[in-house]
């Protein structure tokens, strides 16, 4: 029996660890009084927290849609922590230069708060050759969403003019500050105008916009400037140069911290209530100097998504996502590079999907590291990627009973695949191969539960019990060779025909998400879900059909995803494909909004149709929800619409809180769609409260467009003829006059709506022998610059050139099938949907002196031939 060189060394605890306490948080008071949006979230604390205001000298409050007069005085002290010249010039219509001069872009980090004091102020200031008569009107700031403001102007410098007043749009979006009127001209510059608010970051997504106004002319004058990519506060949103803990510090409970693209180099400590989600795991990248790398102490209604987690140079992070106790909703990352990827500890009840965790593990340490290591702990861990690292997964001692392993490709690990010492968990659905062993029970009598997994081609066993550990293989279990698409590398997608399709465990709550039978591995299931992009404020956006985001389908309603672009979001490399099949539709609400949300509708009409034609949907949506208990997670399906209210089909916004998360969470609507007649459709998202009364949406992220087809290509060969013209009659012996006679076959590919993909034209030979391919095309790369490609109908395509190009094997004695098979382009967002074969089965017989055609040559055809011989008969000549 096969021992692991470094089980001697574990005994009570595989792997040195040190048990983080729960840990208190603290909010840093907010500056000035909070706006009417930021005294909500303040009522919804009442109880937990109280949100204390502190004025620093001078200070006014702005309040959205407010106008206040300036006084002067100081924002309080504190570090510039930016503090940039940006030119700038005005000119008027005729392009003439009335001002030039800088813009000081300041930004200031207050030392009683750690808040940041927004202080740009004009300075350099000259006259241009239209500048005669004209003074400056005011200064527009925008990016201010969500923040408490308090404005002022720094009456501390002097030969400098300040403003009279500022006012703030509706939304708080926009500050502007006025001059009074003829004030502000060269050489005078500007006081500096602040804003100090409650955000505790910035990024460079702010507009300047700098007005000029002569009203001593005829008539008013007015011109302005505009300089983007300035310093603006971020509360809940960080930017490239910001940073991540602070937004998690100053965020309420119910709120989500969203980061946009870019490297972080900080480790992050998680709160309850507090979601933290990157825009995709691809591009949004956590460095952290040390470790953990993101620390997850007793958190409940938390999620953290969406991000790279990989250790910067020189840090000294072993373990990139530490989970210490809680339900935390771990989902959607990339965790690479570390000793051990993720540790799940202390009886945490998690729900880790969708990650891929990859490439962990410490050759030098001496120990075994894990791609995930669970102890005394009841996760759920589903659909993730656990590849090249040292173990995949340890799931350790008896606490870990119940814990479930589900729907996970676990590949080409350096030791086990799926460990499970002295501990007897779930583990259904996966797929296990490359590995040492497959799926290892260990020490204590562990006993994992195994149903429906294919564990194939691990080096020393697929299912290896150890030291009392018991394995029983159990039903719907497999040992084969799971074919992965090589089209797409790395991502261990899996081919049409893979066994492991609709293998999997067939009770309807493991289906996939298409709602057929659960296949296999980490892209089955009903956590196969999608990376879905962190929510934009106060609206909502659709993000993905399928796994195709909305951004790559074209206002036609064809999904195009170029080759690199696939590559580097995993998934197929559409070209001009419209959709079909059930499509499911992931948008997500902003979190400006997403608590008021209740309900919402569907709604469609054909692409063109005037406003009115707009009518709802009312196709079934069901979803997988986890409930997280003391004792581990349970899994129910549970109808989410359509509810009819007065006759309106609605369906219930399913938000992850409370020890519930959805499996799809951001699913809001699988389009059946062949219940719709074939063209283009625009389909929009409606919101409701629980009172059923209209939640306003902004931006224009609401609407979606997409070409519906679900026509199947026509596959057919019409005839095979022989090299003299005369056609092969259905299941004959042909006798060949050699080995290259050219055959030519008449077929028809084709999709009567121009939406083919590719068809194929190949030969089997004897017990399913590919003897080539005689005739192929596809729409890529060779007829990509039409919309449409009908294929082709009544064609001929002889075997001569095929041979000749060594794509088609010579002839030979033998049966052959002769299949011609074709792909439409129409996907569901995740696959190609519909694909027709056409079958013609016959026995070629290579030898010219087999004359009777019955594949062997024998005295009949020495009869034939002295019967014959002498005679013009063409018999002889075949």
């Amino acid at each position: 029996m096969r021992e692991h060189p470094n089980r001697n060394f574990i005994t009570t605890n595989p792997h040195p660890i040190t048990i983080m306490q729960p840990y208190l948080v603290s909010i840093a008071p907010l500056t000035g009084q909070s706006s009417q949006r930021g005294w909500l979230r303040a009522g919804l604390l009442a109880g937990a927290v109280m949100l204390a205001t502190v004025l620093p000298s001078s200070a006014v409050p702005l309040l959205p849609g407010g106008s206040v007069p300036l006084a002067g005085g100081s924002s309080g002290p504190g570090v510039v922590i930016r503090d940039t010249l940006l030119a700038f010039e005005i000119r008027n219509g005729a392009r003439q230069v009335i001002f030039s001069g800088n813009i000081q872009d300041r930004v200031v980090r207050l030392a009683s708060t750690g808040d940041l004091s927004f202080e740009p102020w004009l300075r350099d200031l000259t006259v241009g050759p239209a500048g005669a008569g004209f003074y400056i009107l005011g200064l527009k700031f925008t990016g201010y969403d969500d923040t408490t403001t308090d404005v002022g102007f720094d009456s501390s410098s002097s030969g400098t003019i300040s403003p009279s007043n500022a006012s703030r749009d509706i939304s708080g979006d926009e500050v502007t500050f006025q001059y009074a009127s003829g004030a502000l001209v060269p050489p005078f510059v500007s006081r500096s105008c602040y804003t100090a608010t409650n955000a505790p970051a910035y990024h460079l997504a702010g507009v300047i916009t700098i007005t000029a106004r002569n009203a001593t002319f005829p008539f008013v004058q007015t011109y302005s400037t505009t300089i983007t990519g300035t310093a603006a506060p971020t509360r809940l949103q960080v930017y490239p140069g910001g940073f991540i803990q602070p937004a998690i510090n100053a965020a309420a409970v119910g709120e989500t911290v969203v980061v946009h693209a870019g490297t972080y180099p900080e480790a992050l400590t998680l709160r309850s209530g507090i979601n933290v989600k990157g825009d995709n795991a691809g591009s949004v990248i956590l460095k952290p100097p040390s470790g953990p790398g993101v620390l997850i102490n007793a958190c409940a209604n938390t999620e953290f998504s969406g991000f790279t987690v990989m250790p910067g140079a020189g840090s000294t992070a072993t373990v990139g996502i530490q989970v210490n106790g809680g339900s935390p909703l771990v989902k959607n990352n990339i965790v690479s590079g570390f000793t051990d990827g993720m540790r799940l500890l202390s009886g945490t009840t998690a729900l880790v999907c969708g990650n891929r965790v990859q490439n962990n593990g410490n050759s030098g340490n001496g120990l075994l590291d894990y791609g995930i290591l669970s102890l005394n702990s009841k996760p759920l861990i589903s659909n993730n990627l656990i590849t090249g690292n040292e173990c995949g997964c340890y799931i350790g001692w008896h606490d870990s009973d119940g814990a479930q392993f589900i729907n996970n490709t676990v590949v080409n690990n350096l030791d086990e695949g799926l460990w499970c010492y002295q501990s007897n968990p779930v583990v259904k659905n996966n797929i296990l191969t490359g590995n040492t062993s497959g799926i290892s029970a260990s020490h204590d009598n562990a006993t994992p539960v195994l149903t429906y997994n294919d564990s194939w081609g691990n080096s020393w066993r697929d299912y290896d019990a150890q030291a009392t550990g018991v394995i029983t293989i159990g039903t719907g279990s497999l040992s084969v060779d799971p074919l992965f698409d090589p089209a797409s590398p790395g991502n261990y997608n899996l081919v049409t025909t893979s066994p492991c399709r609709n293998a999997g465990d067939p009770a309807a709550i493991y289906n996939d998400l298409d709602g057929s039978r659960n296949d296999m591995g980490w892209t089955g299931g009903p956590c196969a879900s999608p990376m879905s992009s962190a929510a934009p404020f106060g609206g909502f956006l659709f993000t993905t059909v399928g796994n195709i985001p909305v951004n790559y389908i074209d206002g036609s309603g064809f999904a195009t995803v170029p080759g690199p672009d696939a590559t580097a979001l995993q998934i197929y490399p559409w070209d001009v494909a419209p959709f079909g099949g059930a499509d499911w539709m992931f948008g997500v609400f902003g979190s400006g909004v997403n608590s008021d949300v209740a309900y919402y509708t569907i709604e469609c009409r054909s692409h063109g149709e005037p406003e009115a034609a707009f009518a709802p949907l009312d196709h079934q949506l069901s979803k997988v929800k986890f409930t997280i208990g003391p004792s581990g997670i349970t899994t129910t399906v549970e109808a989410v619409g359509p509810l009819w209210i007065s006759g309106t089909p609605y369906y219930s916004n399913t938000i992850n809180g409370g020890n519930i998360y959805w499996a799809n969470d951001t699913l809001r609507f699988i389009l059946n769609s062949p219940q719709l007649t074939d063209g283009n459709y625009d389909f929009r998202l409606k919101a409701f409260n629980w009172d059923y009364m209209p939640v306003a949406l902004t931006g224009l992220g609401n609407s979606l467009t997409l070409m519906i087809n679900n026509k199947a290509p026509k596959v057919e060969i019409l005839s095979i003829a022989r090299e003299d013209g005369n056609l092969v009659s259905e299941c004959g012996v042909v006798s060949l006059t050699g080995p290259q006679e050219n055959l030519g076959f008449k077929i028809t590919a084709s999709h009567a709506d121009g939406y083919l993909e590719s068809y194929t034209l190949d030969a089997l030979v004897g017990r399913n022998r590919g003897a080539g391919t005689i005739a192929s095309d596809t729409y890529v790369p060779l007829h990509t610059g039409s919309v449409l490609w009908p294929g082709v109908t009544g064609s001929v395509f002889h075997s001569l050139p095929a041979m000749m190009a060594s794509s088609l094997a010579q002839w030979e004695s033998c049966a052959y099938q002769f299949r011609l098979s074709a792909w439409a382009r129409t996907t569901n967002g995740y696959d190609r949907l519909y694909y027709r074969e056409f079958f013609w089965n016959l026995a070629l017989n290579g030898s010219p002196a087999d004359f009777n055609g019955d594949g062997v040559v024998d005295g009949e055809d020495l009869n034939i031939f002295a019967r014959f011989y002498g005679t013009s008969s063409t018999l002889l000549s075949r």
